[in-house]
């Protein structure tokens, strides 16, 4: 980020419009379902020029609008060891379920014959899950 005296801009995480819907879901077989649905205004980001000089309000350009849905899916599970039981859970995440284009970077020079475009989005992600509880 670069600083310039006298000047207002708004934070990197800045998403006035958001609408975010979470819950926590009891399934047959035991299952736990927890979807995660965030949709938001994009963040913002400067224009620049080849010598890193603001052209216009610093922030005053946004990203696309962001959306994701995230799903998490666990089972409880026990295991017994000698004379102990442990008790955990077991399952999978899935982040961006919809595998939409979210990006996270732009070429905001305004020199660059690619000035404008859109990078760096994170795509469908699936992690399996171990949680133990004490």
């Amino acid at each position: 980020m670069i600083i310039q005296s006298d000047v207002r801009v708004r934070q990197p995480f800045d998403a006035p419009n958001r609408f975010l819907f979470w819950g926590v879901f009891e399934a047959p077989f035991r299952l736990t379902v927890s979807p995660v649905l965030d949709i938001h205004t994009g963040f913002p980001y400067s224009v620049i020029d080849e010598y890193r000089q603001f052209i216009g309000i610093p922030d005053s350009q946004r990203f696309p609008r962001f959306a994701s849905l995230d799903l998490q899916v666990t089972r409880p599970l026990t295991l017994r060891l000698r004379h102990r039981e442990l008790h955990m859970r077991a399952g999978v995440s899935v982040f961006n379920l919809l595998n939409r284009f979210n990006p996270r970077d732009v070429q905001k020079d305004v020199d660059s014959f690619r000035y404008g475009a859109l990078f760096d989005g994170a795509g469908r992600t699936l992690r399996g899950k171990f949680i133990f509880d004490f």
